[in-house]
C-alpha cells in the first residue's frame, strides 16, 4: 500500500475507532490489503455504522476515475498554476494528477517536486531526458491507472465542473473514444468557442457557469490535444501517442485518426470550459515549429498512405447512402484496386461506388472484393467509351444527392468522406465543396510508396482565377447532383481538361465552399512521362477550346488566359529544348526525366 493512501485511511479510521482498532486495522491493510480489511468489518462489527461508513470512504478512497497527465518542459510559473486551478476548482470526479517533466532546465523540479507532500493523488517524475511531447505524455500513461486518461497542456487554467462535464459525456456517448473541452485559443476548429475568444483569464469561472447548459459536438478528425479525455481501453486497443513525431505537432492527428480506424468517434463538451494561453512550451524556450513540422507532416501522411490501402476487415455498410463516387478506370487493374480499397477503409461510409470500365479487360474479380465493403455498381459497357463519356455514364446512374469522383490512379485519405460530409452538414445552404490535397510521385506504378509527397499550397475559391486554370483535382469536389442537372454533364468534345471546363460552368450556379483539410492524394506516375510530354500541345489546344467557348470581357480574365498561354508555349518549348539534348540516344536520360517532370508536375 501506499504511503499516502496509508496516511489518508489511518485519518479516517482514527476518527471512527480507539487506538487499538486503529492499530489492528493497518496491520490487516498491510499485510491482507484493503478488501480483506472491508470484508472482516462487514462481518464483525457492522453493528458500528460510522465505523462501516468511514471504511466504505477508505475503499473507495484511491479508486481513481481519471488520470491527469501534464506534461511539462520548463515554464514552471504557468505549471503552477495550471495545478493549483486543477485542485482550487469544484468537480465531483476523482483523479490522480501525474506531472512528468521532460528534463527541465529551469526551477520546475524545484517548485513542482514539493506538491507531492502537499496534494493528494499527486506524483511528479522527472525523466533523465526530453522525450518530447509523446515520450513524456507516453510516461504518464504507463503509470497511470484511471479509467479515463486526461491530457492536459501545463498552459491552461481549468474551471469549475470541466471534468465532471467531460467524464459525463463519456460514460453517456460509449462511442466517443476521446473529447475535448471548448477553449479561447486554439486556432481554428470546433474546439475553439468564438465567444470566449477575447475573455480575461479573471472571468472564466463565469464564463463557465454560463454555458453549463450547451449540448456535445462531433468532431470528424482530429482533436487539438491541449486537453483531451481518452478512454483508457482505447489506448490498449491502438496503442500509445507516436513518438516519433519530433518534439510536438501531427502525434494528435495520428492518434485521431487511429482511434477512427477503429470505429470511435471524437467529441466535443461544449460545456466544458478551458482557458489556454497557447504554445507556451514552444514560446517561453524559443523552440521553432517549422524547423520540425515539415518532417512531422511527412511523417503523418506517409502513414495515412499505409493505412488509406491497408487491408482490413469490413465495417458495417451504410445503411444510406448519401454520395455516390464514380470511378473511371481503364486497364490498370493494380491501380484500381489501390483507389477502392481507399473508400473501404474510409471512416465514415455514407456512399455507394460506381465504377465505370473503359478498358478492355474486365475487372469483375476486383469489384466482387470490395461488395462486402460498401455498395458498388459496376458498368462494363462493350464498346470504348472515351474518358468524358465515361463519366457521364456513371453520372447517369447516379441516385443520391451527392456527386463524389476518383480515378483509378488517385488515393483519398480515410477521413476523406468525412471532413466532407461534417461540411456539407454544417453549411446546408452550399452546393459545392473542395478540399486540400497532396500530390505522390512515383517512378513506377507497381512502386507501393511514393518517393516524394508534396502539400499543394490550398487554394481559395475566385471565380476569376476558376476562370482561367483549374485549381482543384477531380477527386478533391463534392458537388450536389442538382447542380448537373442545372448545367448538364462533362463536355464530350474534349478529351483532356473535360474537368475544368465543367468547373468554369459550375461557378455559374453556385460558388465554392473550401474545405481545409488535405484528404486526398493526387498521383503521378513517371513511367508514363512519354505520354505526358505528347500530351502538352493537346493540353493548349484543350485550353483554346475552353477559352473559346466561355467567353469572357473581364480584363482581369483576359489578361490572365493570355499569360497561361504563353507558359504553356513556353513549358512546350522548355520539353523540346530538353528533350534535343538526349536526341542520339534511344531514351531520355534519368535526369532528363526528372527536369522535364520536375517542368511539368511542378516538383523540385
Amino acid at each position: 500500500m501506499r504511503p499516502k493512501k496509508a496516511m489518508a485511511l489511518s485519518k479516517i479510521v482514527r476518527k471512527a475507532t480507539s487506538p487499538g482498532v486503529f492499530t489492528k486495522a493497518l496491520q490487516i491493510v498491510k499485510f491482507e490489503g484493503l478488501g480483506s480489511l472491508v470484508k472482516k468489518v462487514r462481518s464483525k462489527i457492522s453493528g458500528n455504522q460510522q465505523f462501516f461508513n468511514a471504511l466504505q470512504q477508505a475503499e473507495t478512497f484511491g479508486s481513481v476515475n481519471v488520470s491527469i497527465i501534464i506534461p511539462v518542459y520548463n515554464a514552471s510559473r504557468y505549471t503552477q498554476e495550471c495545478i493549483e486551478s486543477v485542485y482550487s476548482v469544484e468537480n465531483q470526479v476523482k483523479f490522480e494528477l501525474i506531472v512528468v517533466d521532460n528534463n527541465s532546465n529551469d526551477d520546475t523540479e524545484k517548485l513542482i517536486s514539493p506538491e507531492v507532500d502537499r496534494r493528494h493523488n499527486f506524483s511528479y517524475h522527472r525523466l533523465e531526458k526530453n522525450l518530447g511531447f509523446s515520450g513524456g505524455v507516453n510516461e504518464g500513461i504507463k503509470r497511470a491507472k484511471g479509467k479515463y486518461i486526461l491530457l492536459l497542456n501545463n498552459d491552461t487554467r481549468v474551471t469549475d465542473h470541466w471534468l465532471d462535464n467531460l467524464v459525463a459525456l463519456a460514460e453517456v456517448h460509449p462511442e466517443l473514444g476521446i473529447i475535448s473541452p471548448v477553449t479561447n485559443n486554439i486556432g481554428e476548429g470546433n474546439q475553439l468557442d468564438l465567444e470566449a475568444k477575447e475573455l480575461k483569464i479573471e472571468k472564466i469561472n463565469e464564463y463557465a457557469a454560463k454555458i453549463q447548459d450547451r449540448a456535445f459536438d462531433t468532431e470528424p478528425i482530429r482533436l487539438v490535444f491541449f486537453c483531451v479525455l481518452i478512454r483508457k481501453s482505447l489506448i490498449n486497443l491502438i496503442g500509445l501517442l507516436d513518438e516519433g513525431y519530433i518534439k510536438g505537432n501531427f502525434e494528435d492527428d495520428d492518434f485521431c485518426l487511429r482511434a477512427r480506424l477503429c470505429g470511435y468517434k471524437l467529441g466535443i463538451a461544449k460545456n466544458s470550459f478551458i482557458y489556454h494561453h497557447g504554445s507556451i512550451t514552444f514560446k517561453e524556450n524559443k523552440i521553432s515549429h517549422s524547423a520540425h513540422i515539415e518532417e512531422n507532416r511527412r511523417r503523418y501522411f506517409s502513414k495515412a498512405q499505409d493505412l488509406a490501402v491497408a487491408s482490413r476487415e469490413p465495417s458495417p455498410m451504410p445503411k444510406e447512402s448519401e454520395i455516390s463516387f464514380i470511378v473511371r478506370t481503364m486497364d490498370r487493374p493494380k491501380l484500381l484496386t489501390r483507389s477502392l480499397r481507399s473508400l473501404s477503409n474510409q471512416i465514415c461510409k455514407n456512399f455507394t461506388v460506381i465504377v465505370v470500365n473503359d478498358g478492355e479487360k474486365d475487372v469483375s474479380p476486383i469489384i466482387e472484393c470490395f461488395r462486402e465493403h460498401y455498395p458498388i455498381k459496376y458498368i462494363n459497357p462493350q464498346e470504348k467509351l472515351g474518358r468524358t463519356r465515361a463519366i457521364n455514364v456513371g453520372i447517369s446512374s447516379v441516385e443520391t444527392e451527392w456527386i463524389a469522383f476518383l480515378d483509378d490512379d488517385d488515393l483519398l485519405y480515410p477521413w476523406h468522406t468525412a471532413v466532407l460530409t461534417d461540411a456539407k452538414q454544417r453549411n446546408p445552404q452550399e452546393r459545392i465543396f473542395y478540399c486540400d490535397y497532396n500530390k505522390g510521385f512515383f517512378k513506377q506504378s507497381t512502386d507501393e510508396t511514393p518517393f516524394l509527397t508534396k502539400l499543394v499550397d490550398p487554394w481559395e475559391y475566385s471565380k476569376n482565377e476558376m476562370w482561367v486554370r483549374n485549381h482543384l483535382p477531380i477527386h478533391t469536389w463534392l458537388i450536389r447532383k442538382s447542380c448537373v442537372d442545372q448545367i448538364g454533364l462533362f463536355d464530350e468534345n474534349l478529351e483532356m481538361l473535360e474537368d475544368f471546363e465543367f468547373l468554369v460552368r459550375l461557378t455559374t450556379c453556385s460558388d465554392f465552399f473550401h474545405v481545409r483539410n488535405a484528404s486526398c492524394e493526387y498521383r503521378f506516375y513517371l513511367e508514363g512521362l512519354n505520354s505526358m510530354l505528347f500530351q502538352r500541345e493537346k493540353i493548349k489546344e484543350a485550353i483554346k477550346y475552353i477559352y473559346q467557348v466561355h467567353t469572357s470581357d473581364i480584363p482581369e480574365i483576359l489578361t490572365k488566359r493570355n499569360a497561361e498561354l504563353k507558359a504553356i508555349e513556353s513549358e512546350i518549348e522548355k520539353i523540346r529544348t530538353l528533350r534535343l539534348q538526349d536526341s542520339e540516344m534511344s531514351e531520355l536520360t534519368d535526369k532528363t526525366k526528372m527536369e522535364i517532370a520536375s517542368l511539368i508536375l511542378g516538383f523540385d
